[in-house]
Formats: structure tokens, C-alpha cells, sequence
């Protein structure tokens, strides 16, 4: 009896340490996702920025002539 007992506390142990592995995991998996998209954030920004300041003198060049 007192084997058996030993025998399901391991195995709880097994699914607990699996189960932690799994939640860090899955939280490595979703910094890598928020660090993609701040990454695709900041490029957006960054190519919204440069076009208008390569459109915007073209802008205002036309508008003047």
C-alpha cells in the first residue's frame, strides 16, 4: 500500500512540474509575442514618421508653385 502511495505522489509531482513547465512556456511563448508586436509597433511608427517627412516637403513645394 505504502508503495502505491509513493508511486501516485511521484507521478502528482511528474504532473505538477509539468504543468509549471508548461506555464513557463506558454509565458515565454507570450513575451515573444508582446515583443513582436511592440516591434511592429515601433516600425509602423517609424516608416509613418518618415513618410511624412518625405512627403511633406514635396507638399509644400507643390502647394507653393
Amino acid at each position: 500500500m505504502e508503495d502505491g502511495g509513493q508511486h501516485t505522489a511521484r507521478c502528482l509531482d511528474g504532473f505538477v512540474l509539468v504543468e509549471l513547465v508548461e506555464l513557463v512556456l506558454l509565458l515565454v511563448v507570450l513575451v515573444e509575442l508582446v515583443e513582436l508586436v511592440l516591434l511592429l509597433v515601433v516600425l509602423v511608427v517609424l516608416v509613418v514618421l518618415v513618410m511624412q517627412v518625405l512627403l511633406a516637403p514635396e507638399a509644400e513645394s507643390q502647394s507653393g508653385m
